[in-house]
């Protein structure tokens, strides 16, 4: 599938894994977090929006794979990839905090495009407008704005962007 460096792998989502992803949908609703009062409420609710967010993704994109991030053999983030005709949809990366700020997410999204420049194929995402650390990325990885609304951005790269690119610096 894509060629992660080191000791990264990625492997399908089983069973097993249902603690491991409650826990990392838990930590990155910092904003859910903070509600005041009981704290089993407050996960309670962090536990439906993560159904809701499934139930979403499994509605928008059907055919959709769901892949577990690890590194050493240790669980450390999830990939939703939905493989299109023509078009890889990132629909959701998540890594747990302790691990980001490592260039993970970037080793990752260059494995993605390496395998969808091998197919011919571009590679969109939809990024929140104030997720600035996960556009920077994206932006940097030569994805551009397709179209906006109020909260996100969708995005969009194609191969014949990096072979221009590409070119450029071997042209230099």
């Amino acid at each position: 599938m894509y060629n992660l460096p080191g000791t990264l792998r990625l492997r399908a989502v089983d069973e097993t894994d249902s603690e491991f992803l409650e826990e990392l949908y838990f930590s990155r609703r910092a904003d859910l977090q903070q509600i005041p009062g009981d704290a089993q409420f407050v996960r309670q609710l962090i536990k439906m929006q993560q159904q809701m967010q499934a139930v979403g993704i499994r509605n928008n994109f059907p055919m959709a794979k769901y892949l577990l991030l690890e590194d050493g053999g240790g669980r450390i983030g999830r990939l939703v990839v939905d493989l299109g005709a023509s078009d890889v949809r990132l629909v959701d990366i998540a890594l747990l905090p302790e691990v980001q700020g490592r260039g993970i997410g970037r080793k990752v999204l260059q494995a993605m495009q390496e395998d969808a420049l091998s197919q011919g194929l571009s590679m969109s995402l939809a990024v929140e407008k104030n997720n600035v650390r996960a556009r920077a990325l994206y932006l940097s990885a030569g994805f551009h704005v397709h179209s906006e609304d109020s909260m996100f951005e969708q995005l969009h790269w194609h191969p014949e962007s990096k072979r221009l690119a590409d070119g450029v610096q071997d042209a230099a």
